[in-house]
């Protein structure tokens, strides 16, 4: 009487869902070509597939062939597949390709060890055989749980802990192959060992919940760029007002309870509309993004830029003094005077900007219209005093802080 599960019925099994799993991710893959980690995973399902498949070797062809091959071969293969996720993870959580060599190395150093059984045994075949997969998912499971970023935490964490469980047992299954091999010298599939059958039943759940949790980070991935599709400027890449507006509510609401400060920036490019002019709506839109790759450089990560109009930005400075933000102001008016933008046309694009300053007033009755206006007027006073300067508004008079003419 033949047992109702065995090595065959398991791998064809596997391979089919599999099989169906490739053809899903890749189609999602091809449909969203930007998503390279996509691509890593689907990578990762295809060497999948390909190792279950001369997996299934095992005990149908000749020892010549299902040594080097289903041994070695699938071995490496293996070590591949979690490569391809944990590059897939990182590309997700850090949008940084395989920049880390560290992981990769380790993979492939340990990958020169497969042929230890000729020096020490055919019992070192499977510890040395998941040495790679284990560093990778290692390195997987610590990458998942200490670099996620929003909105990636939930799934992050869930997949690590399958990583967590599929590192359980692979190490019992490797701890139960290893003493029949060495107590019985026979190869996988010669003898029903229960045990065996059961890890690879639970290895195979565990493949399921790595393909849900593929198409797992594309929703979360999906979901968050059509979130920010209504809360950027497509052009710059920079918050819209309405975004800023509700960022700026929630900030003020914490300032107010907890006692910090907030500081906002007013940004106007000087003579944009006489850029536009001269050299082009192309040239005003290098510029434009330009000035906000270069705002992201000089701030922290917790602050703010938007676009509300043509040329003007608005920089909300979360805990941070009306002292902390002069400074910052400064820094960004020079820092802006001294660059320049390449262009098509090979002459550089040179600007300009106006500042104004203006601090969330303490007592809790200032509202996010009137600090806005009052960093409108400080900006607009820096236009009307000559252009390229920093004004502070303040509820008597605007102050200015920078004349370029004092130099």
């Amino acid at each position: 009487m033949s047992s109702p599960m065995d090595y065959h019925t398991l791998f064809v099994t596997s391979l089919v869902s599999r099989i169906l799993a490739v053809i899903v991710l890749s189609g999602l893959a091809f449909a969203n070509r930007t998503l390279l980690g996509l691509r890593w995973f689907s990578l990762a399902l295809l060497l999948w597939v390909v190792r279950t498949a001369i997996e299934m070797l095992r005990g149908q062809a000749p020892l010549a062939v299902t040594i080097p091959l289903c041994t070695y071969g699938a071995n490496a293969i293996a070590s591949f597949v979690y490569l391809a996720m944990f590059l897939g993870f990182r590309w997700f959580l850090l949008r940084t390709g395989p920049r880390g060599r560290l992981v990769p190395a380790l993979v492939l150093v340990s990958m020169t060890l497969y042929p230890s059984e000729i020096f020490f045994g055919l019992w070192t075949r499977y510890p040395v055989g998941t040495l790679p997969a284990l560093i990778a998912g290692f390195a997987s499971v610590h990458l998942l749980l200490t670099r996620a970023r929003q909105p990636f935490v939930v799934v992050a964490r869930v997949t690590a802990f399958f990583f967590a469980l599929f590192l359980v047992f692979t190490g019992y299954r490797t701890v139960v192959l290893t003493h029949n091999i060495a107590a019985r010298g026979l190869r996988v599939g010669a003898w029903p060992d229960p045990q065996i059958l059961v890890t690879m039943l639970v290895l195979m759940i565990l493949d399921f919940c790595f393909v849900a949790s593929f198409i797992w980070f594309y929703v979360v991935e999906t979901q968050f760029a059509l979130r920010q599709q209504t809360r950027t400027d497509g052009l710059t890449g920079a918050l819209n007002g309405r975004a800023l507006e509700v960022e700026a509510e929630r900030e003020m609401a914490r300032c107010r309870r907890n006692g910090g400060a907030l500081s906002l920036i007013v940004l106007d490019i000087d003579y944009f509309k006489q850029l536009n002019d001269a050299r082009g709506h192309d040239a005003g839109d290098v510029a434009l993004r330009s000035l906000v790759c270069l705002l992201h450089e000089e701030l922290r990560l917790h602050d703010l830029v938007a676009r509300t109009g043509g040329e003007e930005f608005l920089i909300l400075l979360p805990e941070t003094s009306l002292a902390a933000a002069r400074v910052l102001a400064a820094r960004i008016r020079l820092r802006i005077e001294q660059s320049s933008f390449g262009y098509d046309d090979g002459l550089p694009i040179c600007i300009t900007a106006s500042l104004g300053l203006a601090e969330l007033a303490a007592g809790g009755n200032d509202t996010w219209l009137a600090l806005r206006r009052r960093g409108d007027a400080a900006m607009y006073a820096a236009k009307r005093l000559g252009r390229n300067r920093v004004v502070e508004q303040t509820e008597a008079s605007p102050v200015l802080l920078f004349d370029p003419g004092e130099r």
